[in-house]
Formats: structure tokens, sequence, C-alpha cells
């Protein structure tokens, strides 16, 4: 059966017992919400059509007149599947970055995996009560003590609860700092999300990804949230490798082609710009109607932001995540 989220017209399935929050999340819609438990309130929505059952009781309950206007909390509720009724809800989501507030959390480290010698991935698990509402490509502050360390999101929205970031403990003194008392267990603080180097979902088209060693962490999110929404148009994503040895989770990213129409993931040269430089003679269209995407840091960068400019590619075309700033 299908959920429908107006004003977009967003329709999707939604599984046997599971709740419409989860199954708007998997569907890579933006709706706000902060908990998943029924304790904020934040999940509200308005019934239109269909039939809702309860999957357990909110610990903060609707008023009358909410409940009597047809306002539900999505994270309590799931569909009626013996009615045979899809459910149309009515609800407001985020746009763009400005409409998603910076949070604090307290966060536990649940998993430290090193991909490869120079990179570590690390998940850290938030409260079910506090989960961090953000946008695929934002990142976060994390507070450990008196060491700050800023960290783009790798993972997408649909699982606030289990955030994944890339570090590189060789080449950033911070990550370096932050590796050495990585543990399991370990509680810091997260503030955030940041940054505006989010999928153009207002004005969509073919979406082009340029990122530079780790900053394949905002591109992973990114794309993970375009395959949620079943994006039709084209993507390319040029993976330059600057002062990593090797690339990781290239089979991850090559296994992308399954869930697109048209997707090409292209290892690119030590600066890339040989590849980038020919896009307007070999993809016309593509070159002319993407949103490029560029993830990094902010020297490596530099060099591919000047060639766009060169290239005539309007500024507003161009979001960006630095990986060594805010």
């Amino acid at each position: 059966m299908n959920i429908t989220l107006e004003p977009d017209n967003h329709t999707f399935e939604i599984l046997p017992k599971e709740s419409l929050l989860d199954a708007a999340l998997r569907a890579g819609a933006n709706v706000r919400y902060q908990c998943n438990n029924g304790s904020c309130g934040k999940c509200k929505a308005r019934l239109l059509a269909g039939n809702l059952v309860p999957l357990f009781q909110a610990d903060r309950p609707l008023s009358g007149d909410e409940a009597a206007a047809g306002i539900c909390l999505m994270c309590c509720n799931g569909i009626n599947s013996d009615s045979g009724e899809d459910v149309v809800l009515n609800v407001g989501r985020a746009r763009s970055s400005v409409d998603v507030p910076v949070q604090q959390i307290s966060a536990k480290l649940n998993r430290v995996q090193q991909l490869t010698e120079e990179i570590l991935q690390i998940e850290l698990r938030t409260p079910r009560s506090r989960t961090l509402w953000f946008l695929a490509g934002q990142s976060v502050r994390l507070h450990l003590d008196s060491l700050l360390l800023m960290a783009t999101v790798a993972s997408c929205p649909c699982n606030g609860m289990l955030l994944q970031f890339h570090l590189s403990p060789g080449y950033e003194p911070a990550h370096a700092m932050f590796a050495e008392r990585a543990k399991k267990g370990l509680v810091l603080g997260l503030e955030g999300p940041f940054g505006e180097c989010t999928l153009n979902e207002n004005n969509p088209g073919p979406a082009v990804f340029v990122c530079v060693d780790e900053g394949f962490a905002a591109a992973k999110s990114i794309i993970e949230h375009a395959i949620a929404l079943d994006w039709p148009y084209p993507v390319r994503l040029y993976w330059i490798r600057n002062r990593l040895s090797e690339r990781y989770l290239e089979n991850y990213c090559r296994s992308w082609a399954d869930a697109f129409e048209d997707y090409r993931y292209l290892p690119a040269s030590a600066d890339g710009l040989a590849e980038l430089r020919a896009l307007p003679a070999t993809e016309p269209l593509v070159f002319k109607e993407a949103t490029w995407y560029l993830s990094g840091n902010s020297e490596a960068l530099s060099e591919v932001v000047s060639l766009l400019s060169q290239l005539g590619v309007p500024e507003n075309c161009r979001r960006i995540a630095f990986t060594d700033r805010a």
C-alpha cells in the first residue's frame, strides 16, 4: 500500500507494521522529526484520506482539537492494510538547509572500522528520543572534551540514529587525536547540522559530483538520498584521489549503476581537471543542466572551482562542502 505526502504529491510504498515516519524517511522525504518514539511531537501530519492504526502509545498525546482536525504523529502510526485504502497526509518538510535547525545531541560511538590504512569510518548512535534531523550532504561538529572536530555525515538521512563519518587521521591532526581515543561506548557531543551542499530538489536535473579524497562522504550521503527518491536524472561521480594512496568503497560506488537509469562513476586523475574540462564536449546536455556538488578540502577544491568558473558554470549551480571548515 502507498502513502502520498501533500502538497508535494510524493508517493511511496509503506511496509506492513512500518511507521509512517520510517516509510517517509526511507523514501527520501525530508519530513520534520526529532525522536522516533512519540516524545517530541514534531512529526505531526494531517490525515487527508485513508485509515491509520496506532503502533504504540505516544508519550506526548495530541490535544482534543488536534485529534478532531485529523492530526497524527507519523512515528506512532502505521497504515491499516485491511482497509485496502492508500493514505494521504499533509505534512511540512525541509526544502533547503535553512529549514533545518541546529541541534545539540549526545551520541555514543557505536562502531569503528578501518576502511583503508588512511580512512577510518566511525558510526555514532544517538538516543532514540533525540535523533539528528539533517539533510544529505550536511556536516556536524563533534565535541570530545576540548577536542573539536568538523565532519560530514557519510550516511543518508533515512536513519538519524546511526550516523557514519569518514576520518583521515594521517592528514588531519584533529582526526588523529580523535582516532587515538576512539572506542565503542565513548560519549561525545554533536552539534549541527551545517552546510548547504544538499540535493537540489527544488530544481531537479542532472547531478555532477566532484569529490576529493574523504570528500567522498558528502557525495555518498547525497547519492544515497537520491536513490531513495528514485532520482530519474543523470548522475556523474568524479572522485579525485589527491593525498590518499587509494580510494575506498569503490565497489559500492560501482553498484550505484543498478540504482539509476543513467549513472557513471569516473575515477579521476590527480587533479581531475582534464576529465572535467572534457565534459562540455562529451556530454553537453548534462553539463548545461547540471547542479554541481563539490566536496573536499578547500585547497584541493580551489582549482576545481576555478575551472568551473572558466567553463561558465554559474555559482548558483554549484554546491560546496569543505571538509576542513564549516
